[in-house]
């Protein structure tokens, strides 16, 4: 089965298409802020499209300047958007999602129902679905998204699967087809 904390590293994933409104690079700002053994205990994988010519707009080819300005690029991996991001949920400690705004965010819906963390932005319909304000952050706030990674960076494997069982439990509460 899937354990929690895999080498003591926290495993984000996020499915998100690289267009500015997604805010790759506050993220990006955030983790620069973070001293480096709270970055050694983080990595992030990125899927979504925009991470190839044509680019929707240039926030791909900015990201990755910062990546590399900041030394970064070591902590996250971007990969193309897939049909298989449930699998993908499954391996992670924690779903991310970053944006400027949202609707309902269907990555946040998918890592509530495979019972897993899921830290947000504080727009949107997000905070009656995150109900710990620790784990949503002001997407315009780089010192907010900072501090909501290091206070996931503080959690034991009992709280992941806590906050996890919690929001399973809501899913299947709220999200029910019928």
């Amino acid at each position: 089965g899937f354990q929690f904390l895999n080498n003591d590293k926290i495993k984000i994933v996020v499915a998100a298409s690289h267009i500015y409104r997604k805010n790759s690079i506050g993220l990006i700002e955030a983790l620069n802020l973070l001293s480096e053994s709270e970055k050694s205990r983080i990595q992030i994988d990125w899927y979504g499209d925009g991470i190839s010519p044509p680019f929707f707009d240039n926030s791909f080819m900015e990201t990755k300047l910062k990546l590399e300005q900041y030394n970064l690029s070591n902590i996250i991996r971007f990969y193309p958007a897939t049909p298989h991001i449930h699998d993908k949920i499954k391996e992670a400690d924690v779903v991310g999602l970053f944006s400027f705004n949202e609707g309902l965010p269907n990555i946040v819906c998918e890592g509530m129902a495979c019972g897993k963390l899921v830290i947000a932005s504080n727009v949107s319909d997000i905070p009656l679905l995150i109900k710990n304000p620790q784990l949503r952050f002001n997407p315009n706030d780089i010192a907010s998204i900072c501090s909501t990674l290091r206070y996931v960076l503080t959690l034991k494997v009992d709280n992941f699967v806590l906050e996890g069982g919690k929001n399973r439990e809501f899913a299947v509460r709220h999200f029910n087809r019928d």
